[in-house]
């Protein structure tokens, strides 16, 4: 494929991009986000889908190695904005989390007492 053609073909890409991540937060398969660009006569390969989403780093779930890192950063959070008297919406990837969801998150991600004591102690 030629540079310019690679570079149209490239510029499409963005011209979807906010399409398509409105569908993965929507939640559709890749099967009705292909069927959907192909209805604007913009065909793709499941694969070429694949990785676009992979560059551009969307994801439908988050990945088991952030997944308790963010849970962590959200408990900390949600606990200091309860302290403040004020209720909150978790919302990740531009979905908001029903509560259900967010207290099991937070409970099994929770730091153990040991660490939680051993990462706030004091210099002496």
């Amino acid at each position: 494929m030629s540079l310019s053609k690679r570079a149209a073909k490239d510029a499409q890409w963005l011209q979807y991009r906010p399409m398509i991540q409105r569908m993965i937060v929507d939640d559709k398969s890749q099967e009705e986000i292909r069927q959907s660009l192909e209805d604007n006569s913009f065909r793709v390969t499941k694969s070429q889908l694949e990785y676009k989403l992979k560059i551009w780093d969307i994801r439908k779930r988050l990945p088991k190695t952030r997944s308790e890192a963010v849970w962590q950063y959200t408990d900390a959070w949600l606990l200091k904005r309860e302290a403040e008297g004020k209720s909150s919406e978790v919302i990740i990837d531009g979905k908001i989390v029903n509560s259900a969801k967010v207290r099991k998150e937070r409970s099994r991600h929770q730091k153990s007492t040991l660490a939680r004591y051993t990462q706030h102690a004091p210099d002496t």
